[in-house]
């Protein structure tokens, strides 16, 4: 299951670097094309989407790093100790409801609707929600952020 859902990541990740894609290149051209003597408030038309198309280049190398990182999770075995440590995909639920929580080193921050209706965030090693999940076992309990509400984990793998 855990090579399913990092595929599915993938998939999705994917998708995303090609949006962003897409948005570099048009804030790129429109920093070329774009007039410097036409301002607005706080600066020129120009260097407004001359720092677009920077934060889009920046999104991009952070969703390339994460997808290496996923890459390589695919490509090692897939044992595991029974405890949430980092490169684990951890499964929570509360009063029916449920998520899966992909511990990676590099950037997190993505969530995605997934697997059997469960929403599959990325998370990195040092967030809060990883960190309360860090050193877990099954069947233990774990307040997660931001609502500090309990949960149980289900699975680790």
């Amino acid at each position: 299951m855990k090579k399913d859902i990092i595929r599915l990541v993938l998939v999705e990740l994917e998708k995303e670097r090609g949006n962003n894609q897409l948005a570099f290149k048009n804030a790129n051209a429109e920093a070329i094309a774009a007039e410097g003597a036409m301002q607005s408030r706080y600066s020129t038309f120009k260097e407004e989407a001359q720092e677009m198309a920077i934060a889009y280049a920046k999104r991009m190398n952070d969703i390339g790093a994460t997808i290496e990182s996923l890459q390589r999770i695919l490509n090692d075995c897939c044992q595991h100790s029974g405890i949430a440590a980092v490169n684990s995909l951890i499964q929570v639920k509360r009063n029916g409801d449920g998520a899966y929580f992909l511990v990676l080193l590099g950037k997190g921050g993505y969530t995605f609707a997934g697997h059997h209706g469960m929403e599959i965030c990325v998370v990195n090693k040092a967030s809060p929600i990883a960190v309360a999940l860090l050193g877990r076992r099954v069947g233990e309990k774990v307040q997660l952020p931001p609502d500090g509400e309990e949960w149980e984990v289900e699975s680790i793998q």
